[in-house]
């Protein structure tokens, strides 16, 4: 299907021939291996070059012929050209299905098969169709003139089956196909023509107009023609529209579950058919709307909000609403710390904690009370069971505690985080000299002033903007007297 240069064809017996050359030329690749009169073979649905045919085994044959796997063993009792069916998933190409007479197997992996036809009518198996988007959903037709024994479905990769033949005729079925992009529209060949099923309905609808009482052999979908092609025994290949052909269904999904308020989230368009636009309505987002298949929405407040999205083609155009389909959770209030003795307390109860030491997590520090052993700038971050988080204002904390000496009382520093200037205020006592300085956090003086109180109290601003932002320290010496205090700059 990705490379229109290669041609693959059989003779009789599996006889597999192969063309890089758009069919100009053939070399024979089978090795003189052998099957069944007409032996299946499918292409893989993504990688070119790739088939898998089915001979008392099934082949992964690559490099267009070169390179033949067996990847299944013996599938049908030794005997010679046992198998009469492969299919492959077109979603995933490790899922494939195989039958000979009766039994049908199942891998998931190219490698370990297993019966899943336990349930299944003992007659001949002589079609599998599977899933476009659902490698576990398959359905089986029979041979034979067993009445309300002719097609099968499976949503379970076979681990159980539910009889859909409703009203077919009572004659052998040969082939059936699954209609991409439709709510399980099938096709079934027979030897009395074509019918089809829609999904909630159980009456087979013939599809034989314009073609000859003849009968079925093969169907195939061409899914960019929108055609079903059908092959008859002596009459040649004949196609038709498919049904609702230009149909559109408007779907969609999100990619993800309940979101916190502020937080993005991400929708996907699942709509079948071929829509050509989309107008996508968001209660509640920014944006509120969007002509993107697959766009992306904040959602800044909490609440329950309702989607619509309306598909568009030249034919026809499908709404979906969607009530209350978006639920947007509340954010807890941050949460403040309270600093007791030399332990830090985040005041929430019952979620999680994430301690961080100037703006970065610390590593195993996810308790609502942390211990520091650094002086820095602390901040929490809560998040609530329901997923949802916010982040506290920063506290400082100094692993120096050094009391205000006698005859100096508590200074204080405002603001504090500051960003240019910080003033520095308190009372200090009959002292004639005042020496300030700044440390950054490796202890390195980067300020040094004297100063000179006015009537026992200290009042002076610093200028700070020259300084980087981070953690400093303050001291302020009065003879034999100390004061300390960090200082955050940040701009």
């Amino acid at each position: 299907p990705n490379d229109p240069r290669t041609v693959y064809a059989t003779m009789q017996s599996g006889i597999l021939h192969v063309s890089r050359t758009w069919g100009s030329g053939f070399s024979d690749v089978s090795g003189g291996r052998r099957g069944n009169w007409v032996t299946p073979f499918v292409t893989d649905p993504r990688e070119p070059g790739v088939i898998y045919i089915g001979y008392d085994r099934v082949f992964r044959v690559s490099q267009w012929g070169g390179l033949w796997d067996d990847i299944s063993g013996p599938l049908s009792g030794g005997f010679f050209g046992g198998i009469s069916v492969v299919a492959v998933a077109p979603s995933d190409p490790q899922t494939l299905y195989a039958a000979s007479g009766a039994q049908l197997y199942r891998t998931t992996n190219q490698a370990d098969w297993n019966v899943i036809s336990s349930s299944l009518p003992q007659l001949a198996i002589s079609s599998v169709a599977v899933h476009n988007d659902d490698p576990a959903t398959l359905w089986a037709t029979f041979s034979g003139y067993q009445a309300g024994q002719k097609v099968y479905q499976s949503t379970d990769g076979g681990a159980s089956w539910t009889n859909i033949s409703f009203d077919l005729p009572n004659v052998p079925f040969n082939s059936i196909v699954h209609q991409p992009d439709s709510d399980n529209i099938l096709y079934a060949g027979g030897d009395l023509g074509v019918f089809y099923l829609q999904t909630g309905e159980d009456t087979w609808q013939p599809y034989n107009e314009g073609i000859p009482n003849v009968i079925v052999s093969e169907l195939e979908i061409h899914k960019d023609a929108a055609k079903l092609r059908a092959a008859t025994y002596g009459r040649g290949i004949w196609q038709v529209d498919l049904v609702n052909a230009n149909a559109l269904t408007a779907r969609f999904a999100s990619v993800g579950d309940d979101i916190c308020a502020g937080e993005t989230m991400s929708f996907a368009d699942e709509s079948l058919g071929k829509p050509e636009s989309y107008l996508w309505t968001f209660e509640g987002g920014i944006p509120a709307s969007s002509t993107d298949a697959n766009p992306q929405v904040v959602y800044p407040e909490s609440g329950s909000f309702d989607v619509e999205l309306i598909i568009s083609s030249d034919c026809c155009s499908d709404t979906l609403v969607m009530t209350d389909f978006v639920e947007v959770n509340s954010n807890p209030a941050a949460p403040v710390i309270t600093q007791e003795g030399q332990r830090l307390v985040s005041s929430q109860n019952f979620g999680r904690w994430q301690w961080q030491l100037n703006g970065q997590d610390i590593p195993g520090a996810t308790s609502r009370n942390y211990e520091p052993t650094v002086p820095g700038s602390y901040t929490v971050r809560y998040t609530s069971p329901r997923g949802c988080s916010s982040l506290s204002e920063p506290f400082v904390f100094s692993t120096v505690q050094v009391a205000s000496p006698p005859g100096m009382d508590a200074l204080s520093v405002f603001p504090n985080p500051g960003s240019r200037r910080v003033r520095i205020t308190g009372e200090v006592g009959q002292q004639s000299n005042i020496q300030l300085r700044l440390f950054n956090i490796l202890g390195i003086a980067v300020h040094s002033q004297s100063v000179q109180p006015q009537q026992a109290r200290l009042n002076l601003t610093l200028d700070v903007s020259h300084l980087a932002e981070g953690m400093y320290y303050l001291e302020v010496e009065a003879g034999a007297m100390r004061w300390q205090n960090p200082l955050i700059i940040r701009r």
